[in-house]
């Protein structure tokens, strides 16, 4: 699988399905969502990049009825 990266601009990253092992104590987080991975998830296999499954199923682009005039685009802000 690859995927764009959204913090990372123009930089395409090789993920691999990956299952954390249970007893692990090391603490993962998504890079996408920022939240605790647990069970499975994508690894890259260049860096420490980490996703969930289902922030790795969200779409890039994302057409809403009340948002007719324009895409809205996934993102991450940094504070």
């Amino acid at each position: 699988m690859e995927h764009k990266s959204t913090t990372q601009l123009m930089t395409i990253h090789c993920f691999f399905y990956t299952q954390k092992e249970k007893g692990t104590t090391n603490r993962m987080l998504c890079n996408c969502c920022i939240g605790p991975i647990l069970g499975e998830f994508y690894s890259c296999s260049s860096c420490s990049y980490f996703l969930r499954l289902s922030c790795a199923a969200l779409p890039g682009e994302l057409q809403h009825p009340g948002h007719p005039e324009q895409s809205l685009f996934l993102g991450r802000f940094k504070k």
